[in-house]
């Protein structure tokens, strides 16, 4: 290759690299500006509404995402990062197991009660995408990771079948947890709301407990549980 012809390839991979580089940057500044639309305006708000507010196009959104499950999904994983970031400089640091239990229940207590509406947009897929367990998996990772890693040897078993064992009963106990912080976040919902009574008077108890005395309660029925 010729020094000239040289040259103009380099000034094609630097134009190559700065445009993914923009691409990455827009798409993340994309991913950002609509989890703030999604607070404002609910995570029922249309793709018509989100490309308004972000002062931008669906096209252009489609473009990044695909389509609504696509921003679903970035939005579900944009959490997960979080979360994971902070647990692992946890676990560096020397943190328990027992305590990375608690610490990740508080955080998926604390996304519930302070983000509720991006919650709730990135865990309701589209049915016809049958991928809301995909959401649910991704978003519940860190949980089920943790877990896990806290299912003690005498109940998991040694080899294969032991981390089977333990994957199994660590879904088993992200599947209860969901459930449980999912009736709290309904009925601080619906106490919000205040257009009628709660529909038990155990949801007005829950109601009175905050995210960390959730995650605290929770965490103590999971240690109990693994004796």
């Amino acid at each position: 290759m010729s020094e000239a012809a040289h040259t103009a390839q380099e000034r094609i991979d630097r134009r190559s690299v700065r445009w993914v580089k923009h691409r990455e940057e827009r798409y993340e500044t994309l991913i950002a500006q609509a989890m703030e639309v999604i607070r404002q305006n609910g995570a029922t708000v249309s793709m018509d509404q989100m490309a308004e507010e972000l002062g931008t196009s669906k096209s252009i959104i489609y473009r990044y995402f695909g389509d609504k499950f696509g921003l679903q999904r970035a939005v579900a994983m944009r959490c997960v990062e979080e979360w994971k970031a902070t647990l692992e400089e946890d676990y560096r640091n020397g943190v328990s197991l027992a305590e990375l239990v608690r610490r990740s229940l508080l955080s998926y207590f604390t996304m519930l009660a302070d983000d509720p509406e991006v919650y709730i947009f990135m865990t309701s897929a589209p049915v016809e995408h049958g991928a809301v367990a995909a959401l649910v998996g991704e978003s519940n990772e860190p949980l089920l990771l943790t877990i896990s890693a806290a299912v003690p040897e005498v109940l998991a078993g040694d080899g294969v079948l032991g981390d089977a064992r333990s994957r199994v009963w660590a879904v088993g106990m992200v599947s209860f947890v969901r459930g449980v912080g999912e009736k709290w976040l309904r009925a601080r919902q619906e106490a919000a709301r205040g257009d009628g009574a709660l529909s038990a008077e155990a949801d007005r108890a829950l109601v009175e407990l905050s995210a960390e005395e959730m995650a605290d309660l929770v965490a103590s029925m999971i240690a109990s549980a693994l004796g």
